[in-house]
């Protein structure tokens, strides 16, 4: 929204398609387009738009910006293998879980922890990438951990599946703590998206508190 409640429209130019996912205290924007010649991620800073496209790759998707302008998100090589990635002033780090099929990056931190998940040939699951050690974070005998949040406090959220024709629940795992799974009420599937520093997550459902 903008300043007063009021819309405003997210388009880069030549965009078919347009996907923000992010946004930061600074209202800078990221997220992805598809155009004529592929899938591109993007930063909106005031309303100019800037395309990112990780090198060598064939679609780029950015799915969080922190505070200090750092954007994480995920591309598709030309192989067709999925990594995550964190880019700054134009230059990307490639992360990789090892042993995974493909990874993604989904949020960052103001600290620049970042959280996603990974494939690794069998299950979905979860991780933290903070201050340069890796956490694998499951939902006790899930096929499907998926990360989709971090707040400063170093809670996460996300959403976990048991197997392909389970409903989905939501969950908030705080640093230190256990899993607190959340289902919406009258719904099958409850998902979290994102959370912040006073514990509220969010989701299609609506907010929920930590």
């Amino acid at each position: 929204m903008g300043p007063g409640g009021a819309t405003a429209s997210i388009a880069p130019p030549s965009a078919i398609d347009t996907h923000p996912t992010g946004i930061n205290d600074n209202n800078v924007i990221v997220g992805y387009f598809s155009d004529s010649s592929g899938t591109h991620a993007f930063v909106n800073a005031g309303g100019s738009y800037t395309t990112l496209n990780a090198p060598g790759a064939v679609a780029t998707y950015a799915y969080g910006v922190s505070n200090r302008y750092r954007i994480v998100g995920y591309f598709v090589d030309a192989h067709g293998l999925t990594h995550a990635f964190i880019e700054y002033a134009g230059v990307f780090r490639t992360i990789d879980i090892p042993g995974a099929v493909a990874t993604y990056g989904l949020a960052i931190d103001q600290s620049g922890d970042i959280v996603g998940s990974y494939f690794d040939g069998t299950a979905i699951r979860g991780f933290i990438y903070r201050s340069g050690f890796l956490e694998l974070v499951d939902y006790p005998d899930a096929a499907v951990t998926w990360l989709t949040g971090i707040n400063d406090d170093g809670t996460v959220v996300g959403w976990e599946r048991s197997c392909a024709t389970c409903g989905s629940g939501a969950f908030v795992k705080p640093a230190d703590g256990f899993f607190t799974l959340m289902h919406a009420a009258g719904v099958r599937d409850s998902y979290i998206t994102d959370i912040n520093d006073d514990g509220l997550g969010l989701g299609p459902s609506g907010l929920y508190d930590e």
